[in-house]
């Protein structure tokens, strides 16, 4: 018995005496209905999408769904619930996204858990104030070893303690020293390069613009080093000798 060639109904021989020529012709038609109901059962239908741009995806096994187009300069993104496509706004900053900000208080604060989703970090403390004079400092993975090194590239007027190129020490960056209450207009912003790397140290630099104990303006551009090739996951902004009063910190990725 003959079939078709797609879907294999089958078709009397062209030598085929039909006697029954009814019931053959009922047979075929059978099969294409069953053919065409089911393939029509398993199509996306054209009614799903109503307008230009836009765009079918699922939401479950079999199940399709309509995502209507964004406005202009919008991307397509995941959505918080990591559940559906969704338009969005880009977000701000030029590739900077905040993963951490707060307020700086007690004698150390620790930024942990940081993604390595990122090339770059960039610390940004402002209007930091201490209880009494006291220099503030930054380690990475809560290291306290020998595996710090630092140079001042600028440093006006002068900063107590900050570290010299070849001076093995356990916190890399000084800032110099916080005032005291009463004048809070630090400004100081650190960048960690490729800190999620496993295979290289890590490159420190840091500006910043403090008042020594409500002193003269003291400028400084600092370069340092981190000598330890494990990933950074961890930043702590220690303050050596006592506590924090006011001050903000943000921490940013950097794509």
């Amino acid at each position: 018995m003959a079939t078709t060639t797609n879907y294999s109904w089958t078709t009397p021989d062209d030598t085929d005496l039909v006697k029954d020529g009814a019931s053959a012709i009922r047979t075929l038609g059978s099969a294409i209905d069953t053919t065409v109901f089911t393939n029509a059962g398993a199509a996306i239908q054209k009614s799903i999408v109503d307008a230009a741009g836009d765009l079918i995806y699922a939401t479950a096994n079999d199940t399709p769904a309509r995502l209507a187009l964004g406005t202009a300069g919008q991307v397509l993104q995941v959505n918080s619930g990591a559940t559906a496509p969704e338009w969005a706004a880009p977000a701000a900053g030029g590739g900077l996204t905040q993963l951490a900000t707060g307020t700086l208080s007690g004698g150390q604060v620790d930024l942990t858990s940081i993604s390595g989703s990122y090339i770059d970090l960039v610390l940004v403390i402002t209007d930091l104030e201490t209880t009494a004079a006291s220099g503030q400092r930054l380690r990475v993975n809560a290291d306290s070893g020998n595996n710090y090194r630092g140079v001042a590239i600028r440093n006006v007027s002068g900063v107590p303690n900050l570290e010299n190129n070849g001076t093995a020490t356990a916190i890399v960056a000084t800032a110099g020293y916080a005032t005291a209450t009463g004048s809070n207009n630090n400004t100081w912003i650190y960048r960690i390069y490729n800190y999620a790397d496993t295979t290289c140290f890590k490159l420190i630099s840091f500006i910043g613009a403090f008042k020594e104990n409500g002193g003269a303006l003291i400028e400084v551009d600092f370069r340092g080093v981190y000598i330890q090739t494990s990933a950074i996951s961890q930043i702590n902004i220690v303050n050596e000798s006592s506590t924090y009063s006011a001050g903000t910190y943000t921490l940013y990725g950097v794509k």
